[in-house]
């Protein structure tokens, strides 16, 4: 499939003709391309097609209403410029699952990712949109990112996630034309002191993307000013600066360019990104490529099925086993008395139906009292203590609990993660005295802070909302049909030792061993190779991951990672290659330096399970990591190993 940026000189050519007919008009009407689709017949809205005041719709129903309204701009405009028709991101097609930002980043898998944003194409095709406005993403160190596709607390893990997702859905294709294109938003969430255009957080997201199938991006960093596809931020200040997305007038335009408050060649630059963007589309060969075919999604088995298969791909590589104490997990077969502790219609339903497919019987008590509709577990119910009490008997006549907590029984407020209310900590608490083991199971969107409720559990894996949607998924993990591969994308820092965990953390049911860390130069950049065993019984995907940062500072960031796959007994070697992105730091013009003197490398489990050595980088070789050319030397190691 050939990539639709950069365009070929052909169609540079085709889109600079075009341009040059083009009116001041008609090029602010190629800025409106964020436009809402009509909720009905509108012919107010049609005749604004018509007159080339409308450039792209968004979230069209169907794709019968989308080839009318194309007919309309194909027929009716005077250069008969086609529209392009986006979609907003979310899933169109009934019966799939909903996606979870936090889940997607947990998995830490490029491939899952990539075919979700393969799926998502087809969803949006399905309705005749061939521009997806998204993923959209947020780098998040304080978990307060709530619509964003995926979240990441680290600026290399949300890129390659984020660039993946864009691979997946620039794949969707017929005939080696690209049907569908994304539209990358990133934000910055949180509150933090870096702002939403910080260069640390947006270069390594868009260097990661900036080769793949782009239609549209915001914000954009300097580094990307001559970005082929839609600068959104551009097209959307041009026209509030001349009435906004429909009210613009060309009188208001002239005006602001007349005052200096709008340059012309700004508006020709931002249309120039619209048309090549339908030119890599297609669209002036056959503007109603996409729209031909049956209306819509709804009921659409195929579209469904290819959701759901890679929702419970997702699920079963995000799930994040936090604490396994005495190896509870996965559950022995030679327990016969399994207790679910959870309200029906959430993950307790999941465990059980998901148990009893692999022959698992178990018995189940709601923990506390059944709430009415709008009720709610933030506070103490009349009847609560007589549920806790008859969940403690049940406990007392059961070999191992599995309490099932889901987001309702966790409040949230600004400013920190959610924790369990009340209700829900007077039943761990007496559950916990019962002396069973517990594991708990969180079905939530977010990370949470199980606070002081942790020091009850036994075992702890996050399991995500997503898992609502896979029962099976979930009994698999609990049986030990697979070994949990999911790492957290944030770190849960709490006030309580116990449950807090660090960036990168999880478990699987082996313990992989790290040994053999070596640093060696190799042309223009330092290599770092490390063995990592699987000396358990349990196949296994290990995150093999790589930080780096200045020896003299105790943060490190991180650099790479690493998915390997271990059958039980085996061992690989995972080398990384540290080149000016890895070893260097990004200044305020977007650009990597290498200083010379010591830099601190780790390769690890986690942010904090790391061995670490300590690299002497001189000045030449500084260069000449800069400079991609090649240069003799050692590296001097140093320090000590942290055990991993």
């Amino acid at each position: 499939m050939r990539r639709p940026f950069p365009l070929d000189a052909e169609q540079e050519r085709f889109v600079a003709d075009i341009l040059s007919y083009m009116t001041l008009e008609e090029k602010l009407g190629q800025l409106a391309v964020l436009v809402d689709a009509p909720s009905g017949p509108d012919e107010e809205y049609a005749e604004a097609v018509a007159s080339g005041r409308i450039g792209g719709i968004v979230d069209i129903p169907d794709r019968d209403t989308a080839r009318a309204f194309q007919r309309r701009a194909v027929e009716e405009t005077r250069l008969g410029i086609p529209l392009i028709f986006a979609t907003s991101g979310r899933v169109r097609t009934a019966g799939a699952p909903k996606p979870s930002g936090w889940s997607r980043a947990a998995s830490w898998d490029i491939e899952t990712v990539e075919a979700l944003g393969h799926e998502a194409a087809g969803d949006a095709l399905s309705s005749g949109s061939r521009w997806l406005l998204g993923p959209k993403v947020a780098i998040d160190r304080k978990v307060v990112a709530d619509e964003a596709a995926i979240c990441a607390a680290e600026p290399v893990l949300l890129a390659e996630l984020s660039a993946a997702y864009v691979r997946g859905v620039g794949s969707y294709s017929h005939s080696g034309e690209p049907n569908v294109l994304a539209g990358l938003q990133c934000r910055h969430a949180g509150g933090d002191s870096a702002s939403e255009t910080d260069p640390a957080v947006l270069e390594p997201l868009f260097a990661a993307i900036r080769e793949d199938c782009l239609a549209s991006l915001q914000p954009q960093p300097p580094a990307l000013a001559r970005f082929a596809g839609i600068a959104l931020g551009r097209c959307r200040n041009i026209l509030e600066a001349t009435g906004g997305p429909l009210e613009w007038t060309v009188d208001a335009a002239e005006t602001a360019i007349a005052q200096g408050r709008l340059n012309e060649g700004e508006v020709e630059d931002a249309a120039r990104g619209v048309l090549s963007v339908k030119c890599a589309l297609g669209l002036f060969r056959d503007p109603y490529a996409g729209l031909t075919g049956e209306n819509g999604a709804d009921g659409n088995e195929s579209a469904v099925g290819g959701f759901r298969q890679a929702e419970d791909n997702l699920a079963r590589r995000a799930m994040v086993l936090l604490r396994n104490r005495g190896a509870i997990l996965p559950l022995s077969q030679d327990l016969q008395r399994i207790l679910v502790v959870g309200g029906p219609g959430g993950i307790a339903d999941g465990c059980r139906e998901g148990l009893e497919t692999f022959g698992i019987s178990t018995r189940s008590v709601p923990g506390l009292a059944l709430r009415g509709e709008g009720e709610t577990y933030h506070d103490m119910g009349e009847h609560d203590p007589f549920a806790i009490a008859l969940s403690c008997d049940a406990a007392r006549r059961s070999d191992v609990v599995l309490m099932a907590l889901d987001e309702s029984m966790f409040s949230h407020s600004d400013g920190r993660l959610p924790r369990p209310t009340e209700p829900v900590l007077s039943l761990i608490k007496a559950l916990g005295s019962i002396g069973r083991p517990i594991v708990a199971i969180v079905a939530s969107e977010h990370p949470v802070d199980l606070g002081v409720a942790a020091e009850a559990f036994s075992s702890i894996v996050f399991v995500w909302r997503s898992a609502l949607d896979c029962p099976i998924a979930l009994a698999e993990l609990l049986s030990g049909e697979f070994s949990p591969s999911g790492r957290l994308p944030v770190a849960i820092a709490s006030e309580i030792e116990a449950a807090s965990f660090p960036f990168g953390h999880g478990l699987g049911y082996s313990e992989t061993v790290f040994s053999n860390f070596t640093l060696d130069y190799c042309d223009s950049a330092v290599t770092a190779e490390i063995r990592v065993h699987n000396p358990g019984e349990f196949a296994l995907v290990e995150t093999v991951q790589l930080y780096a940062g200045a020896a003299v500072s105790k943060d490190i960031r991180l650099a790479a990672f690493e998915r390997v796959n271990l059958d039980p007994g085996e061992a690989q070697t995972v080398r990384f290659e540290l080149g000016m992105k890895e070893l260097g730091l990004l200044g305020a013009d977007g650009r990597y330096r290498v200083e010379s003197g010591l830099h601190r490398i780790a390769i690890g489990k986690s942010a904090q399970r790391v061995l670490s050595r300590e690299v002497d980088i001189d000045e030449s070789y500084a260069r000449s990591i800069m400079l991609g050319r090649p240069v003799r030397g050692r590296v001097r190691a140093t320090g000590t190993m942290d055990r991993a």
